[in-house]
């Protein structure tokens, strides 16, 4: 998150969804006018964003482990990304594995995955767009 708001730009907006209170309130202590920070999951994004009047956004990225989510919650996020990713944004998803990759790609026709061997652990990264 350090790093995202790094290299925002000045009058760019991060609204960052947790589920967890602990991490929530953590996320808090860097102390950001850009950032909001939503005690909420992922599934209610585009209508958060509708109720603060944002009908689509540049960028989504997420490291939800989306492997370990259940069908219908994952299918649900994906969704809602699509939904509020504006035509040439571009949605980044961190994983540790390639088994949604199917479902991904089902969802976003432009899919590349990077590999970066030296994240901890490996991590695979899939940029998406329309």
């Amino acid at each position: 998150t350090k790093t995202i708001l790094a290299r925002m730009r000045s009058d760019a907006k991060l609204i960052v969804f947790e589920i967890n209170p602990v991490f929530a309130k953590t996320l808090l202590r860097l102390d950001d006018a850009r950032m909001v920070v939503v005690n909420d999951s992922a599934t209610t994004l585009s209508s958060y964003l509708t109720s603060c009047g944002i009908s689509e956004v540049d960028a989504v990225i997420s490291t939800l482990p989306l492997s370990i989510l259940d069908r219908h919650t994952r299918a649900r996020i994906l969704e809602e990304v699509k939904r509020v990713l504006h035509p040439k944004g571009r949605y980044v998803q961190i994983q540790y594995s390639t088994v949604s990759k199917k479902e991904i790609r089902k969802k976003f026709p432009v899919v590349k995955i990077d590999f970066t061997p030296f994240n901890f652990p490996p991590a695979f990264v899939y940029v998406c767009e329309h």
